[in-house]
C-alpha cells in the first residue's frame, strides 16, 4: 500500500444491516469494501459457496476499481464465482491457500471425532459424510435464517443444543443419495473455477501436497511460508524470568489446531517445573461449539492454564 493502490473486498455479518449491502471505508492507504452476508437469504448448499448476489456486487466493484491483479485470501462466506468473473475481465489471479474449505465444506478435513478425514480430497463421499455435513448440506431459507439469527442472540452454552435441533430437523427431511450428488457437484464447480487461477501460494508442504492430490498441477502451487516479525524477539533479555519452563499456545481454539493433542501430551508430564499457557478464544464454527468445554475436561495437569484471549 506504500507504493500501490490496494483495495480489499471482504465479508461482514450484521443482522441489523441490509443483506448484501456494501460498506466502503478508508483505512490508512487501503480502500475496504465490506459486503454484508448473514446467510438469512441462503436457501441451498450451492448458495453457500457460489452466490449470485455476491457475484453481481463483486463484478460491479471490479469494474469500478479495475485492478491489475487480484490476490484471493479466502472465499468462504463470499463466492467461488468471483474467480470466473476475474478471469472474464482478463485479470491475473493469485490465490493463497489457508485451509481445506475448497475441498470440503468442513474446512479442516476432520471428522466429528477430530480424526483426519481422507475421503473429501478423493471426493469419496458416503453416509458418514452426510452425518458430518448434514447441517451444511441441508441449508434451506427458513432453517438457515432461524439458525444464523438465533445464534447471535443465544449465549454460547446453548448453541450445541440449538445445533442438535437444527441437525435433527434437517436430517428428518433429507435424502443421503441426493446429498452425495450435491457434494460432488460442489467439487466439480469449484475445480472448474480453480483453473482460472494463475498461481497458488501454500504456507506449508503438507497443505501443498493435499491440493496437488486434489488435482491442482504441482507447478501452479508455490510454497510461501507465513512470515513472522522477528523484531518482536530482538531483546530476549527483557523476557521475565520464571522458575518454570513455560510452553505457550496462541491461536483460535479449534480442533484443526490440535490443541486436544497438545493437552493430552502435557497430561503425561509429571514434572511440576513445566507449565502450558493457552491463549485464544473459541469461535463458534458449526460442529465445534463445545470444543473448549471438552478441552477443560481433559486438561488433568494442574499446570495447564487457559489464559483467555488477548488483542493483536
Amino acid at each position: 500500500a506504500k507504493i500501490n493502490q490496494v483495495f480489499i473486498f471482504t465479508r461482514i455479518s450484521d443482522a441489523r444491516k441490509e443483506e448484501y449491502g456494501i460498506i466502503k471505508n478508508k483505512i490508512d492507504n487501503l480502500t475496504v469494501y465490506s459486503i454484508n452476508n448473514t446467510f438469512r437469504h441462503c436457501s441451498s448448499l450451492s448458495e453457500y459457496y457460489d452466490n449470485d448476489s455476491i457475484n453481481r456486487k463483486f463484478e460491479e466493484l471490479l469494474k469500478e476499481v479495475s485492478p491489475d491483479v487480484v490476490h484471493i485470501q479466502h472465499l468462504v462466506f463470499l463466492s467461488t464465482g468471483i474467480m470466473k468473473i476475474i478471469e472474464k475481465n482478463n485479470i491475473p489471479i493469485v490465490f493463497t491457500l489457508h485451509d481445506y474449505w475448497l475441498i470440503c465444506p468442513k474446512w479442516h478435513l476432520l471428522k466429528s471425532d477430530w480424526s483426519v478425514c481422507k475421503k473429501a480430497a478423493d471426493s469419496a463421499y458416503d453416509s458418514e459424510c452426510f452425518d458430518c455435513l448434514s447441517g451444511i448440506i441441508n441449508i434451506s431459507k427458513k432453517t438457515a435464517k432461524f439458525y444464523y439469527l438465533t445464534k447471535n442472540i443465544l449465549p454460547g452454552f446453548l448453541l450445541p443444543g440449538l445445533r442438535k435441533i437444527y441437525f435433527f430437523v434437517s436430517r428428518r427431511f433429507s435424502d443421503k443419495n441426493d446429498h452425495v450428488d450435491m457434494l460432488k457437484e460442489r467439487i466439480q464447480k469449484i475445480k472448474s473455477c480453480l483453473r482460472y487461477v494463475n498461481i497458488f501460494l501454500a504456507p506449508s508442504e503438507y497443505l501443498r501436497k493435499k491440493f496437488i492430490e486434489f488435482g491442482i498441477p504441482a507447478e501452479k502451487i508455490e510454497l510461501s511460508r507465513n512470515g513472522l516479525n522477528i523484531s518482536l524477539f530482538a531483546r530476549p533479555q527483557d523476557k521475565k524470568s520464571s522458575g518454570k519452563i513455560r510452553f505457550g499456545f496462541i491461536g483460535t481454539i479449534l480442533p484443526g489446531k490440535g490443541l486436544h493433542i497438545l493437552i493430552k501430551a502435557f497430561n503425561q508430564i509429571k514434572n511440576d517445573n513445566l507449565e502450558l499457557l493457552i491463549y485464544g478464544a473459541l469461535r463458534f464454527y458449526a460442529g465445534y461449539e463445545d470444543y473448549l468445554v471438552n478441552l477443560r475436561k481433559i486438561a488433568k495437569n494442574k499446570n495447564i492454564k487457559f489464559m483467555g484471549e488477548f488483542d493483536n
